[in-house]
């Protein structure tokens, strides 16, 4: 979860939190529900996608509570 965005001379600083993992095959199986193309997972990079991450991980059982 990001929790602070700072734009800074050299660049953006961004502040996150990792709550608990998710599974790799979590996102395998839901390629086309996370906007994500298959190139994207053997590669490290941040993107904004325009899809609600915590519903999918809710309708997916991975993920509780509203």
């Amino acid at each position: 979860f990001i929790y602070d965005v700072k734009v800074m001379d050299n660049g953006v600083k961004i502040s996150f939190k990792k709550f608990f993992p998710i599974p790799f095959n979590f996102i395998r199986e839901n390629l086309d529900k996370l906007a994500v193309d298959l190139f994207e997972i053997y590669r490290s990079h941040w993107t904004i996608k325009h899809v609600d991450l915590l519903d999918i991980l809710r309708e997916k059982g991975y993920f509780p509570g509203k």
